[in-house]
This record gives C-alpha cells, sequence and structure tokens, in this order.
C-alpha cells in the first residue's frame, strides 16, 4: 500500500508510515470510531474488480471487534499492509478474536489474522476522479467458487482445531494456487504458440500455392541488417514514446498498442526486428521497398493513407523522401494529434492533406495500410492518377486486382506492391 491525503503534510505522515510497518499497528490502536477517514492506494490486483491496481481508497478506522463478512479491511499482515475481503470470522470468548481474509481474485484465504491488526474497513474507492460506495464481491466462473468453497471450508475447520495449522494449511493452499496459476498461464502460452504457428505454416503453404499460380511476381523479404541500420532501436523507441506523449485523451490509444493484436503476434515480420509500437509490420516492408527500390527518393512524392499520427512520414523522411504527405478521415484520432506529433520532428501542418488537395497532389507512390484500398478509391481517384508508379498495400486488405497495375513485389503476409502497367 501507499497512502495519505492528498495535502502533502499528511501525504508525507503517511508515505513514512507506510515504509516504517511496525510503527501504524501502535498508532492505529489510539484510532477509535469516529476518527477521520484515511487514504491509501492499493498496488495489486488481488481486489480486482472491486478495487482496481493503483486506486485509492478510503479507510475507516476501526479494529476487527467491528467486522462483518463481506468488508473489505485494511490490516497489517506478515509481508505488510494487505486490503482483502472478510470471508470468515472466529470469535471467542477469551478476546482472541481471529478472521479469515480472501482477495476477490484469489482461490484461497490468507492465514488467519488476528483482530488486533485490523486498521480499519474500506468504505469507498476512487473511480474516474469520483469516490463510489466499495462495491461487493464478484461471483466469478463456477470454477472458482468451488475451489473458493473448498478452501474455505478447509481453513474454517482448521482454525478450530489449532490456529498454528490453519496458518500452515493457508501457505500450503497459497501456494496450491499460485502454482496452479503458472501452470493455467503456461498452458495459455502453448495454446497460442500452437495457434500462431499454425496460422504461419497456413500462411506459407497459400504463399506457395501463390507462387505457383502467379510465376510473374517477385518474393522478397525484409533487409533485416538495412533496417535496424536504418532505424536503430533506440530511435523508434523515441518515436514510440513521442507517439503516447502526443495522444490526446479523445483518441483511440489501443490503437496503437498493436503488439499485442495486429497480424497476428507478427508472424510474417522475420527475426532481428522488435516489434514495437510505432509500425504496424506492413510499414516495415513499406521501408524496406522505399529503401531497396527507390533510387531517386528526392523526386518521389508519397501519399500514405490513412496515415495516421504520421510515423511512416516521419520514418520516410529520414529515407530522403521530401515529398511526403498522409491523408486520413480522422476517425480514430484527431489531426490535431498528428500535426502535433509532426512537429516534434520539424514538419510542418502542410505534410497533412484535405480532400480537396488530393486531385492536385502529384502523387507517385501510395501507400494503403490497415485499411482497404477500396476506402480511398471511394473518396478519390489518386490511384488512378498517371503520375502514380507503385501501390503499396497490406497483404491482408488488397483487392485482388488493380485496373492499370500489375501485381509486381509480395513480402509475404506483410505487403503487396503494385506496378503501373507499362
Amino acid at each position: 500500500m501507499t497512502g495519505g491525503r492528498r495535502d502533502s503534510p499528511t501525504e508525507a505522515l503517511s508515505t513514512f508510515l507506510v515504509d516504517h510497518a511496525h510503527l501504524l499497528l501502535p498508532l492505529g490502536s489510539h484510532l477509535g470510531p469516529g476518527q477521520p477517514d484515511f487514504e491509501s492506494a492499493v498496488r495489486g490486483r488481488s481486489m480486482s474488480p472491486a478495487i482496481p491496481a493503483g486506486a485509492r481508497i478510503r479507510v475507516r478506522p476501526g479494529d476487527g471487534s467491528s467486522c462483518r463478512v463481506g468488508d473489505v479491511v485494511f490490516y497489517l499482515g506478515d509481508d505488510g499492509y494487505v486490503v482483502h475481503r472478510v470471508v470468515y470470522l472466529m470469535r471467542q470468548t477469551r478476546g482472541l478474536d481471529h478472521l479469515l481474509t480472501e482477495g476477490d481474485a484469489r482461490f484461497a484465504p490468507d492465514a488467519p489474522v488476528p483482530g488486533r491488526q485490523v486498521l480499519g474497513t474500506v468504505v469507498a474507492v476512487e473511480a474516474e476522479g469520483q469516490w463510489v460506495p466499495l462495491g461487493s464481491q464478484a461471483h466469478g466462473p463456477w470454477h472458482r467458487r468451488v475451489a473458493r468453497a473448498l478452501s474455505l471450508s478447509l481453513m474454517i475447520l482448521a482454525m478450530n482445531v489449532s490456529l498454528a495449522g490453519a496458518q500452515w494449511l493457508a501457505r500450503i493452499l497459497l501456494t496450491l494456487e499460485s502454482s496452479a496459476r503458472l501452470a493455467r498461464r503456461r498452458l495459455i502460452y502453448l495454446l497460442r504458440r500452437a495457434r500462431f504457428e499454425a496460422a504461419r505454416l497456413i500462411g506459407l503453404a497459400g504463399s506457395l500455392v501463390d507462387r505457383i499460380r502467379h510465376p510473374d511476381v517477385r518474393y522478397v523479404t525484409i533487409d533485416v541488417g538495412l533496417f535496424n541500420a536504418l532505424f536503430p532501436e533506440a530511435r523508434r523507441r523515441e518515436v514510440a514514446r513521442l507517439i503516447g506523449q502526443c495522444l490526446a485523451e479523445s483518441d483511440n490509444v489501443f490503437y496503437f498498442r498493436n503488439v499485442s493484436w495486429y497480424n497476428w503476434s507478427h508472424r510474417y515480420l522475420p527475426r532481428g526486428i522488435p516489434a514495437l509500437d510505432d509500425l504496424y509490420p506492413p510499414n516495415v516492408a513499406v521501408l524496406d521497398f522505399l529503401a531497396h527500390r527507390i533510387p531517386n527518393a528526392e523526386r518521389e512524392v508519397l501519399l500514405d493513407f490513412p496515415c495516421g499520427i504520421g510515423v511512416l512520414l516521419v520514418y520516410a523522411r529520414d529515407l530522403g523522401l521530401v515529398g511526403i504527405h498522409g491523408f486520413d478521415r480522422w476517425t480514430y484520432l484527431g489531426p490535431v494529434t498528428a500535426r502535433r506529433f509532426l512537429e516534434r520532428f520539424g514538419m510542418n501542418g502542410r505534410v497533412l492533406v484535405e480532400r480537396d488537395d488530393l486531385a492536385s497532389l502529384p502523387v507517385t507512390i501510395l501507400t494503403c495500410i490497415g485499411f482497404p484500398l477500396t476506402m480511398l478509391m471511394e473518396t478519390s481517384s489518386v490511384w488512378a492518377k498517371p503520375s502514380v508508379k507503385y501501390v503499396l498495400t497490406d497483404r491482408s486488405t488488397r483487392p485482388a486486382s488493380l485496373p492499370g497495375f500489375r501485381r509486381a513485389i509480395e513480402y509475404v503476409g506483410l505487403l503487396t506492391v503494385f506496378e503501373r502497367a507499362s
């Protein structure tokens, strides 16, 4: 836990006490009912979804005598402060009250907690800047409910026999839970890896069939060494960092987290090229094409649709292209975001063009990555201009054919290059 009110003196004192756990329990014993609530923050995910990781909570001081099953308590455990839900109370006439707590996202209860170690009850959690009452525990899937019921029954039985035995059992149950979670993660990884490899093999088989059917198409691979030399990882990480800084709250930030979802975890991206949050894999192939197939880059005019925040334009300029433009429908981020991003690299707003500008733009290279090329066909005839020599579109959304062009180059699973038919 990290805690404290938001005013600096109290927050500093709370932070000090969080780092010195042995001092808070004696201090808490002097805080009874009627004392002001205090605030803290949750570090882990064991109470999600009721209390997400990093959420701030409001705690009402009090000891274990006032706790009820279902309350979420703030107490001092063996390894520091804990915020978990009470699942069982054991009252004894000798005043040795103990309680069992458990995280909402856990399967097994914690070790028995003496009531005197409880410092308070959580009464509210901060959500989107507002304090709201703490929600009840989510039921979860049936296997979790069964596991929770079995482990709780065993712990209650052990507590009524021996507290020392209950503590030993709690360690065993938590170890088993950790092992089960690890096994589950490994199984999920293996299944995803199997799906990944199956999809890759299917893609390679499809590519082989395509080569047989279209022997005139040239199949090439990305030059890993040259790409990493032209675009070092440090440079790309800096670009990815600036993307995050320039995004506005209204932008769809998940669109830029391509590592986890785009192109099936980059199964066609060659090994040795880092999968970062700056480029979609087809755009890696675009840059490889520009570096290898465009000898006089300063004579070309590139139009990127949809240009998004403008990363491809930045890298294309690094390759020596001077005439670079971006066009977008701005459905997932605002044009102001793209302008702000491009300005960080010394590129003015004229790089981004409007729909009315497309007719007069002497485009020679057109890229369309992430959206079907038909979207651009509907809004403009730019691809049909006699000046256009190459149309580059990602493999998953490309048309089967393009009037006036021939399919010339194929980056397997990534990019198709259409070249103007002579």
